[in-house]
């Protein structure tokens, strides 16, 4: 937005942003944004990277336990986030999600106002009238029960839509007009590995997505079911990440893929990295999906994933792949076998 609207910013964050066709931007005007979380700075500083910032104005758009290679409980890591709320400048702002016990609870901690945001009432900056036509989600945006404008947003997702609301308030708050944010959004190209669209053949959709907490899994399965109405969504899932490897998730997995019409769960990927007393059991996973009333398969290995996926879909089906990784090439290797 601010790039958009000729603020020449600079900007450094984990995704590959596809309007630059890069992560990072040096600045040429008074602004400067950067991604951060609790995750560690570098094998030598084993602190979060946003504890070395001290920002002017910051998002905080959820506090959930992750990385469990780092910390070792959800109260370890609401500590971090207390120190990282204190640091923002006394005349500054942070943004908050509307309504989230976890946030609530580390901002005691804050010099600075807040202010919230949120499809909720009480919110702050309240979303209105939100509904998704034409590949956009539309929405109105109001402060403190007045209307300030309508956006509509090039990217799938309620939660997209909520992030979204967020960047208009604080852009609004920097002086920027509706109709500046209004067009950046118009024609934001979204992130790389982000319900991105691989390919499309035979009437069969395969999309790539980074997705791998069963709240950002859940997330996802909802917007691409609300982004292709009336049509088969397959969520097709490797257990990556130092997290969703170990046990920790076992019991959340499950309900996070039951928005999908079928799920199909591979092998962790390089298990011997994890004790295996504390390693998920992708068997118990399926299983519990399928007690639930889900339609699940185990099938390990990517070549066998690909075979069992070439059999099984059909037209007007949409498979979502889900990884933190490169999954085997298994996006194009299903492409190529339909």
């Amino acid at each position: 937005v601010l790039h958009d609207s000729g603020r020449k910013p600079g900007f450094m964050v984990g995704g590959w942003l596809k309007n630059f066709y890069s992560n990072h931007l040096v600045p040429e005007g008074d602004y400067f944004v950067t991604e951060g979380d609790e995750y560690d700075s570098a094998f030598f500083d084993k602190g979060p990277k946003f504890l070395h910032y001290r920002p002017d104005v910051s998002i905080l758009t959820s506090i959930e336990f992750d990385h469990a290679d780092i910390f070792k409980d959800l109260d370890q890591i609401k500590d971090a986030f207390r120190k990282y709320v204190s640091l923002i400048r006394p005349e500054g702002v942070i943004l908050v999600k509307h309504a989230d016990a976890n946030i609530q609870d580390v901002l005691g901690e804050a010099v600075c106002r807040i202010e919230t945001y949120g499809y909720l009432d009480g919110a702050d900056w309240r979303i209105g009238d939100y509904q998704f036509e034409g590949g956009y989600g539309s929405f109105s945006l109001f402060y403190q029960g007045e209307k300030k404008g309508d956006f509509q947003l090039a990217m799938i997702g309620r939660h997209n839509v909520e992030n979204a609301a967020a960047v208009a308030a604080l852009c609004l708050g920097l002086g920027l007009t509706v109709k500046e944010i209004n067009s950046a959004f118009k024609s934001f190209q979204g992130i790389k590995r982000r319900q991105e669209v691989v390919g499309v053949k035979k009437g069969v959709t395969v999309l790539d997505d980074f997705a791998h907490h069963p709240t950002a899994i859940r997330l996802t399965l909802e917007a691409v079911k609300e982004a292709y109405p009336g049509q088969r969504v397959w969520a097709v899932f490797e257990p990556r990440t130092a997290t969703s490897r170990r046990k920790v998730f076992e019991q959340d997995f499950p309900d996070s893929f039951l928005g999908a019409d079928r799920v199909v769960f591979a092998g962790l990927f390089a298990p011997e990295k994890i004790r295996e007393k504390d390693r998920l059991d992708p068997e118990r996973v399926v299983t519990l999906i399928r007690q639930k009333g889900g339609n699940a398969n185990f099938i390990p290995e990517v070549d066998d994933i690909v075979g069992f996926m070439a059999e099984n879909v059909e037209n007007r089906d949409v498979v979502l792949v889900m990884s933190s990784g490169g999954f085997g090439g298994i996006h194009q290797k299903i492409l190529d076998r339909l």
